[in-house]
């Protein structure tokens, strides 16, 4: 029998709790470790592991398994089909369509039920349909503008005069009060003197006419029990989103569901995920939009606590920092929630908003694309051919379709992603007399400036600042100051630039308001150079906008902290037992990411004291490129990784395809030319260590670029994953 023939059976014939006991006693019995399977179809994969297992191992070795329940077989041929048991699945066959047709209505009666009904509707008249309404709980409130009315709830003669209220008693119920009016609104809503709206803008959000007699006042009234009963029967029913049938089956019941310890670790996992956008409704019919349902602000609750007991759940390892949160943090104020219920997070909500151009306000997460496709397994590598270019050090978009990179070798290159061709850019001389390739030690930095009018970058000679003008890339002005290698560099604003040098200096520049109209550009002095005191190399720089302040890394191990309006240092602090640091990032909200040998330090930019240790999941591994985008920390090491981490969750960012995995990207080998003085490196696999890293503005592709980690060998790689 082939293995499709034998899987099916075995489908058919046992429940998929048998399978998977079967399955566990199986690899247990020979000591093999089972793959959990997920999803629809793990089934049928796990009958293909149970098969593949029995395959895999010698005859001798499998267990001898005795059935003790006969009757579970299933026949495998006409041989082994047992007679009796067949007949008895027949008598069962013939009682089950006896009590189908019993118990079912024909096609006829079906039809007739309808056209009574039919019938029925067509002679109902709706004419006074104000008397079938409860004024009680809010219905048909003429200043309140409640939006259309559907089909009037019919009463009887006799329910009429109970239900029906006078003009002066027209009030709302508490529950209605308590969420749509503040105490101050309904202060002056009590004395307030409503003027009556026609039956024609009832529903519109009519402005009532001014001047006109009063007949209305808006007040609370306590309920009778009745009525309270029925507001709390109706509350449930909305906040538990009971269906039909559901109702139907409870006979009036509104009971809450318990939520098990399974709903909570759901909604914790939810909790923890990004919404990708979010948008104020406001109501275009009526006082409340769409997405105003009661029931969210439970929901929201539930995940805060949820989130609050997996927080103080005590980890494997003592956390560094730790931040409590408030216990009463949880309620909100009857401000916030009515702004929580407005805000829909819908996508749809959002794109038509947009479209017609509401002054609804608005924002949409430019991660979230990001972090979808990163967990679906979406992005594929398309690797680039840069010749015999060596090393990419840093790298920027320019547009949605060009790539700006430097390279060891000193070239300045444009990559155009969609005809895959390279642009060289003349680097631009220095005044002085060239000093020789001593001083052509590579383009170690690359920046634009907010407004993207701007490319800062390395000159001809390392020590020198380069600035073109974009998006043309015409040469506006060289920098000439520092007396060694400027590694890294920053804008402070579309005019301001800060570099850092080896040779332990900051210089402050400003570049021309325009570019220079002859052909050659221009030579200018920076504003201020400081030295930064206890430091040794400026190897990074970042700009803090939230705090207005510079920070600089150095290679003796200290983080410095200078003050963007005065530049004058501030701080300076010893990191602690960082070995090789390279790379330095700051994210929205402050923090400090440095990338070490051999993990990630997560700073605090207030005190400069350390929130997070990230170790590096992988031996080896050095950090050599870091970058933010929204909560998410990207990581580029030595080993050819790129590595995300996520700072809400506090873990490494996990696959959704594959649940036991991260989320890594894994670079191409790309090329490393032969060397004839470096015969040790050349008996090892060399793989590319990821130097720089950029996103599109969409958050839809990464460029990602560097080379072989050893000094002397000399090669390249670039990819762009999209």
């Amino acid at each position: 029998m082939d293995e499709q023939s034998l899987v099916q059976i075995c489908e058919s014939a046992f429940s998929t709790v048998d399978i998977k006991v079967a399955k566990s006693l199986l690899f247990e019995s020979l000591s093999k470790r089972p793959t959990t399977r997920k999803r629809e179809g793990r089934t049928l994969r796990d009958l293909e592991d149970i098969i593949s297992l029995f395959k895999e191992t010698d005859p001798e070795k499998i267990p001898i398994f005795v059935a003790r329940k006969l009757e579970k077989l299933p026949p495998v041929s006409f041989d082994h089909i047992d007679v009796t048991v067949l007949l008895k699945k027949i008598v069962l066959l013939e009682k089950s369509v006896q009590d189908f047709q019993y118990h079912y209505a024909t096609k006829g009666e079906l039809s007739e039920s309808i056209n009574e009904c039919y019938t029925k509707i067509k002679n109902i008249s709706f004419e006074n349909q104000d008397k079938n309404i409860n004024r009680h709980i809010g219905g048909r409130l003429e200043t309140l503008n409640s939006g259309p009315m559907a089909h009037p709830t019919l009463r009887s003669d006799e329910s009429l005069a109970e239900h029906n209220a006078p003009a002066d008693n027209l009030s709302l119920s508490p529950r209605l009060s308590h969420i749509i009016m503040s105490p101050a609104t309904a202060a002056v809503a009590s004395s307030a003197r409503v003027t009556p709206v026609s039956e024609r803008d009832i529903g519109r959000n009519a402005l009532p006419l001014e001047n006109t007699e009063p007949t209305h006042n808006i007040c609370a009234p306590e309920l009778n029990n009745d009525t309270a009963d029925r507001c709390k029967q109706m509350n449930d029913l909305v906040e538990n989103h009971l269906s039909f049938s559901e109702v139907m089956q409870k006979d009036g019941e509104w009971k809450m569901s318990n939520k098990n310890e399974e709903w909570i670790l759901c909604l914790l996992k939810h909790s923890i995920g990004t919404k990708m956008a979010q948008t104020v409704r406001r109501a275009i019919e009526g006082r409340y939009p769409s997405c105003y349902i009661p029931s969210r602000i439970k929901e929201r609750r539930a995940k805060a606590r949820a989130l609050r007991l997996e927080q103080q759940r005590k980890p494997d390892k003592p956390e560094d920092f730790v931040c409590y949160s408030d216990s009463d943090s949880e309620e909100e104020t009857p401000t916030q929630q009515h702004r929580i219920l407005s805000t829909s997070y819908n996508f749809v909500d959002y794109v038509r908003s947009r479209e017609l151009q509401t002054s609804e306000p608005r924002s949409v997460d430019p991660s979230y694309a990001t972090r979808h496709m990163l967990t679906h397994d979406m992005f594929r590598e398309t690797p680039v051919n840069l010749g015999n270019m060596n090393k990419v050090f840093c790298s920027q978009w320019l547009s949605d379709r060009q790539v700006v990179f430097g390279t060891k070798c000193n070239k300045l290159m444009v990559y155009d992603v969609r005809r895959r061709t390279l642009d060289a850019i003349p680097t631009l001389r220095p005044r002085a007399p060239w000093a020789g390739a001593d001083q052509q030690t590579g383009i170690h930095a690359l920046q634009i400036n907010p407004s993207r009018t701007l490319l800062a970058t390395g000159a001809r000679n390392s020590c020198e600042l380069a600035i073109y003008s974009l998006p043309t890339l015409d040469p506006v002005c060289v920098g000439e100051a520092h007396k060694d290698w400027i590694l890294d560099m920053c804008w402070l604003d579309d005019e301001f630039v800060v570099t850092g040098s080896r040779d332990s200096k900051l210089a402050l520049w400003r570049a021309p308001a325009a570019p220079p109209r002859q052909t050659m550009h221009h030579y200018v002095a920076p504003l201020v150079v400081k030295e930064c005191r206890s430091g040794q190399k400026v190897r990074a720089l970042t700009f803090n906008q939230k705090w207005r302040e510079i920070a600089a890394l150095t290679l003796n191990g200290y983080i410095h902290v200078f003050n963007a309006e005065t530049f004058r240092q501030t701080l300076s602090r010893k990191l602690p037992s960082c070995q090789d640091l390279v790379c330095l990032a700051t994210q929205e909200s402050g923090v400090y990411a440095i990338g070490c040998k051999s993990y990630t330090l997560l700073l605090d930019c207030r005190t400069l004291q350390s929130v997070k240790k990230i170790t590096s999941r992988y031996n080896g591994c050095g950090i050599r490129s870091a970058s933010f985008r929204g909560n998410m920390l990207t990581i580029g090491t030595g080993l050819g990784l790129l590595m995300f981490y996520d700072l809400r969750a506090g873990k490494y960012l996990e696959s959704n395809i594959h649940s036991t995995k991260t989320v890594t990207l894994k670079a191409s080998r790309g090329y490393v030319f032969p060397d004839e003085e470096a015969d040790g490196f050349n008996q090892v696999k060399h793989v590319p260590a990821i130097y720089t890293h950029c996103y599109d503005d969409s958050g839809t592709r990464i460029f990602t670029a560097g080379g072989p980690l050893p000094a002397p060998l000399i090669g390249n790689y670039a990819g762009l994953w999209q």
